[in-house]
């Protein structure tokens, strides 16, 4: 597998021209990839584990003062553009901390609308199925407990489906529930490419712009949801500019 090259934020492919000859993005939006069945998602609030971590837990609490400074530094933006963000889109009187405004910026611009632009042109190619995790109480045994809270953050969904190697998540019954939905959806796509076949409620495909495009995994049974709604959730409009 090719080296992955560490930037400041993430680790990326190293475009090496043997493993691999272009970026993932050019491939993707060109359907140059193996088109077999393809499921992917995000948590409704990812980013609030980075807050957390890069931020609050770094002694850089997510303040009033410091919050556009902090959009300017997050999204590699000028300080007018971090104003504007903060001022007319992402205004942190609209969050119950300017922590929670920070986690919805990160949450929108780098999982959720990237993610369903990515959406997008895989269904072009292969058939997609596209989830939100949005359990708003998911365990956080991991992580000591921030200034907010955690909500569905990033790697949430994960403890629904795998055992660990340490005590099981301290699950509600509900939970409970939507964990057996979550891993009857995943050995079905294992076994056949398509995650119906159990018992669970229907997932449809997804497809750009239906209302039937996004399965949410919320407790206790995971429901259909609309593009829209996830569109003026995650202000997709804004970041993606559809």
């Amino acid at each position: 597998l090719a080296k992955q090259g560490k930037t400041p934020n993430a680790y990326l492919p190293n475009i090496d021209g043997t493993n691999l000859t272009e970026s993932t993005y050019l491939s993707i939006i060109f359907g140059r990839f193996n088109r077999v069945p393809i499921m992917q998602g995000t948590t409704h609030n990812e980013f609030r584990l980075f807050v957390a971590t890069l931020f609050e837990f770094q002694g850089v609490p997510v303040t009033a003062e410091n919050y556009q400074s902090l959009i300017s530094s997050l999204l590699s933006v000028d300080m007018s553009t971090a104003s504007a963000i903060a001022t007319y889109f992402y205004p942190a009187s609209r969050f119950d901390s300017p922590a929670l405004a920070l986690s919805q910026i990160g949450t929108d611009s780098v999982f959720a609308c990237p993610s369903r632009t990515f959406a997008r042109y895989l269904s072009e190619y292969a058939p997609t199925f596209a989830y939100e995790f949005g359990d708003e109480n998911a365990p956080q045994d991991v992580l000591p407990p921030a200034s907010f809270p955690y909500g569905s953050y990033h790697g949430a969904e994960v403890q629904y489906l795998l055992d660990g190697f340490d005590a099981a998540p301290a699950f509600t019954s509900e939970q409970t529930q939507l964990a057996s939905h979550m891993k009857s959806y995943w050995t079905q796509f294992a076994k056949t490419g398509d995650p119906n076949g159990g018992s669970s409620p229907v997932w449809t495909k997804y497809v750009h712009g239906a209302e039937t495009s996004l399965q949410r995994l919320v407790a206790p049974t995971p429901e259909i949801s609309g593009e829209s709604h996830f569109v003026y959730d995650h202000s997709c409009v804004f970041w993606s500019g559809h």
